[in-house]
């Protein structure tokens, strides 16, 4: 299957002024390992929601090989027009939020390789 990943960063809240998708997690940002642990379980293109707030990324992961969408909003409107502006040729999309950085791309497989009902 072809799957696309939205990385939803833009419309999170912010702790601190800091938006929730550029918070550090040892050296990297949270939205680093995200896309890291998407890449690694194969996923075929990765799509980043940036904002005002974390137009930053953009700069910072130019050479993750994500793709950015530029939406505004909460995180929920954010991920809606992520979704919609995504090419026709994808037949499932993941959705996930930049400030979580926890998923292992083992964990990602057994997602991916599961029959949906």
């Amino acid at each position: 299957m072809n799957t696309a990943a939205v990385i939803v960063a833009a419309g999170l809240p912010k702790y601190d002024s800091v938006p929730a998708a550029m918070f550090k997690v040892g050296t990297v940002t949270s939205a680093q390992h995200v896309i890291a642990s998407i890449q690694k379980a194969g996923v075929s293109a990765v799509f980043l929601t940036v904002d005002e707030a974390t137009k930053k990324l953009e700069k910072q992961l130019n050479s993750s090989g994500a793709f950015f969408i530029r939406t505004a909003g909460n995180a929920l409107e954010c991920a809606k027009q992520a979704i919609v502006g995504l090419p026709q040729h994808y037949d499932r999309v993941l959705l996930c939020r930049a400030d979580r950085p926890l998923v292992m791309p083992e964990t990602l497989n057994k997602l991916l390789s599961a029959k949906a009902d």
